[in-house]
């Protein structure tokens, strides 16, 4: 089973994207296989990537999600990763914000994500997740059971119990996300 490791701040601008994409290169460079999942609609990773054009793909995080909320049988979840330079991938589009809005109304969204990736998680040591600068709903969707009660400031997708945060905070700006402090047991840096 691999770990993963949430990037995550609701301010934007501090590093989320970078830390992730450096992350998994270092990661790679380790030998480790590594899965980075862009969860974020501005599709900044994907471009990080060489992603140009992320509004015309068919195989997205978010095209994978929407076929779980309407019980759809998704395309092989080959199609949705893509790799380069030895780290998988899978992008990310604008139509990210569509699941979103869906996701409110749907029962059982929380566990989404954990679901989709579960076929796939097994073949890496680690998946990264990079997370949008929000308070969305994709923001607090997918807690685990061992977090259900955990109040934060902090845009971070849950999948399972073996979740790293980072929480990325560079300025003053940014003082009120990082005002509640993480315990250790659900922190590491």
């Amino acid at each position: 089973m691999s770990k993963v490791i949430v990037i995550g701040s609701q301010k934007g601008g501090v590093g989320k994207t970078t830390t992730t994409l450096n992350l998994a290169y270092s990661l790679c460079s380790m030998g480790k296989k590594v899965l980075a999942i862009d969860l974020d609609s501005q599709a900044n990773l994907s471009t990080c990537y060489g992603i140009e054009n992320t509004k015309d793909l068919e195989y997205t995080i978010g095209h994978l999600l929407m076929a779980q909320i309407e019980e759809e049988e998704p395309e092989e979840l080959e199609h949705y990763i893509q790799s380069k330079d030895g780290v998988d991938f899978i992008p990310s589009s604008i139509y990210l914000s569509a699941v979103e809005a869906k996701l409110r109304t749907e029962m059982g969204a929380e566990r989404m994500l954990a679901e989709v990736l579960a076929p796939i998680r097994d073949r890496y040591d680690y998946v990264l997740v990079d997370t949008a600068p929000s308070f969305g709903m994709l923001a607090w969707y997918f807690f685990t059971e061992d977090f259900a009660s955990w109040s934060l400031s902090l845009s971070a997708l849950l999948i399972s119990p073996s979740v790293a945060l980072i929480r990325l905070a560079t300025s003053f700006l940014p003082r009120d996300s990082v005002s509640t402090p993480l315990s250790e047991s659900h922190c590491f840096i």
